[in-house]
């Protein structure tokens, strides 16, 4: 998967997490669905965190060198906001997705 479906994914589904209040690490952001690893995500989340795409969200390097994700009302900012409705060709992509997934069983 491409890195702008990749960033579009994890904004989307934490922003619809948000709105649902619902925001679980393990299944917003599940690694199989994204298909990336747990390294890479956590580059992407430092990252979107940089760019001032996401809030609420933060890594902590600790002393073994193990990274631990902080979790705090995660959300989107401004800036990933218009990320996501800027990026219509995502979009497109992303509502493509979502019906193949409801037409394809265990997708």
């Amino acid at each position: 998967m491409s890195l702008d479906k990749t960033i579009f994914r994890i904004l989307k589904a934490i922003d619809v997490a948000y709105e649902n209040n619902n925001f679980n690490l393990e299944e917003t952001l599940n690694l199989e669905k994204l298909g990336i690893s747990e390294r890479r995500l956590i580059l992407m989340l430092e990252q979107l965190k940089e760019k001032n795409y996401i809030t609420g969200i933060s890594t902590v390097n600790s002393v073994t060198g193990y990274i631990h994700i902080s979790i705090n009302n995660p959300r989107l900012t401004l800036d990933g906001m218009d990320f996501l409705e800027n990026n219509t060709a995502m979009k497109k992509a992303y509502k493509m997705l979502k019906e193949a997934k409801e037409w394809v069983p265990g997708m």
